[in-house]
């Protein structure tokens, strides 16, 4: 009888530990999360920032493009610094 309340205590212990452990892994993941979420958070606003002025910019030129008879040509972003170059005709 006393080796199975010991078995059962350690046991019981056991157990304990291991939810204090998930607990405390809980609790660090869910901090990782929250800085991950703010920093998606900033580059979202960035990220839109950009895009306003990019629609702006376009708003801008492309009265100026169609009333000179340019042609707009799109360059990756990847590869140049400038997202849109205007080519006149000849």
């Amino acid at each position: 009888m006393e080796l199975q309340l010991e078995e059962m205590r350690a046991t019981y212990q056991l157990g304990e530990d291991k939810l204090v452990n998930d607990e405390h892994m809980l609790r660090e993941k869910t901090t990782e999360n929250v800085v991950a979420l703010k920093q998606q958070k900033r580059k979202i606003a960035q990220l839109r920032d950009s895009l306003s002025g990019l629609k702006v910019c376009s708003a801008l030129l492309l009265p100026r493009v169609l009333q000179s008879g340019c042609r707009l040509s799109f360059i990756s972003p990847y590869e140049e610094p400038s997202v849109m170059t205007a080519l006149c005709k000849p």
